[in-house]
């Protein structure tokens, strides 16, 4: 699965729910994938258990990130103001990107 087509993942008992184009039940443990998505910009974890790509989030508002499918997930309550910070730069590195190619 290419990580531009993984929306989120998130933890099941001892497994992994990893949200693509499909969904696939991963017996794999969570901070494992945790490890190596993190070191992508695209990925950040809102919360325990939970690993979103910021490409696929639609907005954070209060304690609730809502994905672009409908799907929503709570937001660590100690870190909402630091999650949101990060939401916000992702969008503003990549909006420069973007605009940096058109020059």
């Amino acid at each position: 699965v290419l990580y531009s087509h993984l929306e989120y993942i998130c933890t099941d008992s001892n497994y992994c729910i990893v949200q693509a184009q499909e969904q696939y039940r991963c017996r794999i443990p969570f901070n494992k994938l945790k490890s190596t998505l993190e070191k992508d910009e695209r990925f950040c974890a809102i919360n325990r258990g939970i690993l979103v790509n910021l490409d696929y989030v639609d907005s954070m508002e209060d304690l609730v990130c809502w994905m672009k499918s409908g799907v929503s997930f709570p937001l660590n309550t100690k870190k909402k103001t630091e999650l949101k910070q990060i939401l916000i730069n992702y969008r503003f590195n990549i909006r420069r990107k973007q605009l940096s190619r058109r020059c």
